[in-house]
Parts: C-alpha cells; structure tokens; sequence
C-alpha cells in the first residue's frame, strides 16, 4: 500500500495535505469529474422523482377504486348499474380506471348508517371516503364499523358497551313468597346458588412480598419480598453500617457466565459531593476488581442467594448472603 502502517484519520489527512498543495490546473481535471457526477445525479434523481408521482397517482385511484366496490356493493340499482358500466373501463388498463374514478367520484353517493337518506359522498383530503361523522376528515373503516373513522367507532363503542353494564348491573327483582312454598328465589345471576364447598379452588399462584400492604410479587432470592423491598433493606443496613457487608460472598454475571466474588472494602459516599455515592470493593475468585453500588450490590447479593450451590467458595462468613436484606 502507499501508507503502511498508518491509520485511517492519518491517511485521511495525508490526502488532505497532498490536495491542498495542488494548482488550480492540477484540481481542474478532479473538478470537471465532481461536476459531472453532480449532474448525472441531478438527471437520474429528476427521472426517479417523476416515476415516483406516477406510481403514487396510480396506486391512489386504484385505492379509491377498491374502496368505492367495497362500500357500494350493497347499494341501489342505480348505483350497480353505474359500477357495471365501469367495469370495462377497469378491465382496460390501471390509468382508464383512474380516469373513471375521478370523473364519478363527485355523483357517487353513499347511504348513511341508520337511515334512508342519501348524501354526496365524502373524502378525506387524499381522496379516501371520509367518516360519517359531522366535521371528521379522516378515513372511514367500512360497514363494520358504521363508515365511521377508528376513533369516533371506539367512542360509540365504548358508550355502547358502558350502556350495557350500566343495565347488566341491575339487581333483579326477588320472586314473591307465597304461603306454604318452599322454592327459593333465583339468584341474580340466573343460575342456582353454589354452596362455598362445591365453588372450585383456585390454582395454586405465586404469594405476594410479605412486607405489609406490598401486593407485588416476592422473588426468588429475597427472602420472600419483592425487588423493591430487597433492595430497600439492603440500603437501609448500607446506610446503617456499610461496613457489615464485608467478606460477603457475591455473583454478577458477565456475558452468559456468572462469576463470583468477595466483598473486600467499603468505601463511604463524600458528603461533600454533590451526588455521594458510597461504593464496595469486590474481588472475584478469578482476580478481576470491581466497585459497586447499593444498587448494584443488591442485585449481586440475590443473584449469589440463586446460585449458592454452584459458589466454589461456600465456608466462611459468606454463607449469611441469604439474610443480605434483613
């Protein structure tokens, strides 16, 4: 090569300097090339630009199309009689369809959902049939959905659905008691009662944390509480004496490897600085140090809790890694 043993940003600015001590005469042949690339580039981008309008106008009537079969082909015999006149146009080529589509667009009509009366047809501004809905110009979601847009149908939707359980909620009215009989009411569910024994049990569900008012799931690793709360007990034992978590034992995982380690030193946070941070030294069983923080040792706490039987170093103080929150 003509630069061995140099770097990219070094070559790069070799080049540079090589360009700069150039003449104006000796830059005319690489100027006259930039020049007429430039215009090729502009050729071939005003030739994609064309091609691209051409593509979206024809693939917008062809939309238009689509939708106006879909919506009226439950329509008056006027209207089939006008599609079926249409149809050869169709056949003929894309660009005769899209002239049908914009010549017939203004006369098509459509029914209103719920009612007889006829009205012209509305678009949205990409000429898509709008929503039914009074002032709303975006696109309509068909019959299924009454031609109204997706949120004006998710909000009679929902009206509609809240409706039902309003009168769902009711409470029936009691069977009157008559002399002498002994049927039982119905329940208000419409089915026989069932007597406490006889309701199924539920499947057997992971408990929640076990401090009070917690309804978060305990994880495995904590000593029966959530990840919250591990690591609220962890840093309140920090902040009460941070030096306590010393020679434990701990695990991090690097990668898909998990190694252990050993807490070594505790460092205080500097309540002169803005942010104090109080850190531990950790020293792994292959000789790697690390420093960790409250959260950071919690976590390497519960994961050494997970893996305990797989620690090489299971003697010592660092068997008590289990009550690491308490």
């Amino acid at each position: 090569t003509e630069f061995p043993g140099k770097g990219q940003h070094e070559v790069a600015s070799l080049i540079g300097e090589r360009w700069k001590a150039l003449t104006s005469e000796q830059k005319k042949k690489y100027d006259d090339l930039t020049e007429k690339d430039k215009e090729r580039y502009r050729n071939e981008m005003a030739e994609y630009e064309t091609k691209k309008q051409a593509t979206e106008g024809t693939g917008l009537a062809q939309g238009q199309l689509q939708d106006q079969s879909q919506d009226e082909g439950k329509g008056d015999p006027t209207e089939k009689t006008e599609a079926a006149a249409s149809s050869p146009a169709k056949e003929t080529s894309s660009s005769a369809a899209a002239a049908a589509v914009a010549a017939t667009s203004a006369s098509k009509r459509q029914k209103v959902a719920g009612g007889s009366e006829k009205t012209e047809r509305k678009l949205t501004p990409r000429g898509r049939p709008a929503c039914v809905v009074e002032g709303c110009t975006k696109q309509h979601q068909g019959k299924k959905k009454d031609h109204m847009c997706q949120q004006h149908w998710s909000a009679a939707d929902g009206a509609a659905k809240a409706k039902t359980a309003a009168s769902s909620s009711t409470p029936a009215p009691s069977a009157p008691k008559t002399p002498g009989s002994k049927r039982k009411a119905p329940s208000q569910s419409g089915s026989p009662s069932k007597s406490p024994t006889s309701a199924k049990k539920p499947k057997s569900v992971r408990e929640t944390c076990t401090v009070a008012n917690c309804t978060k799931m305990w994880q495995p690793g904590t000593n029966g509480v959530c990840l919250r709360h591990w690591t609220g007990q962890v840093k309140i034992k920090a902040e009460a004496n941070g030096a306590s978590y010393k020679d434990m034992r701990v695990a991090k995982t690097f990668g898909s490897d998990v190694y252990f380690g050993t807490v070594k030193g505790y460092f205080a946070a500097d309540k002169e600085d803005p942010k104090p941070v109080a850190l531990w030294n950790v020293v792994y069983d292959d000789g790697d140090e690390e420093d960790l923080n409250v959260r950071e040792l919690a976590g390497a706490l519960r994961l050494r809790n997970l893996k305990k039987k797989k620690d090489p170093k299971t003697t010592g103080t660092g068997t008590g890694n289990s009550n690491g929150g308490d």
